[in-house]
């Protein structure tokens, strides 16, 4: 990966969980492997997360685990990879992502891994959560 392919543009995708729904963005493979992950491509300066717009429904049953990758762009270092981890945990921990319907999943408490820096410079933080989907 070089510093010109790194965006701010985030790319997931959902698999076709049952009971769950999915939610897919642009230029994801059809092929794409579960289980489900979401990378996030860090310019320098960058310190948010953009939410995750999930359409869930179900009947309160755990159903999967996402993953989550924050590869940072080189020279920023763990500091900026590390504040945006941050967010993904407390977003995970303390946000109820609900469709327009009503419907939602929840996630439990996640974890947290660092690895790198890589050849190019580039720290990959990665927050893993299961989560369970219901109807209210």
């Amino acid at each position: 990966m070089t510093p010109d392919v790194i965006t701010r543009t985030i790319q997931g995708y959902f698999a076709p969980f049952s009971p769950c729904a999915q939610t897919a963005y642009a230029n994801v493979p059809e092929d794409f492997p579960a289980p489900p992950w979401l990378s996030f491509y860090v310019l320098p300066g960058q310190t948010t997360v953009q939410e995750i717009p999930i359409n869930g429904f179900g009947n309160g049953k755990r159903v999967g685990v996402v993953k989550i990758q924050i590869i940072t762009a080189p020279g920023d270092g763990s500091q900026v990879g590390g504040a945006l981890a941050g967010q993904v945990e407390a977003l995970f921990r303390w946000r109820t992502l609900v469709s327009a319907a009503g419907e939602g999943l929840y996630f439990e408490e996640p974890y947290t891994s660092e690895d790198g820096p890589d050849s190019e410079g580039h720290y990959q933080h990665t927050v893993t959560a299961p989560f369970w989907c219901w109807t209210p």
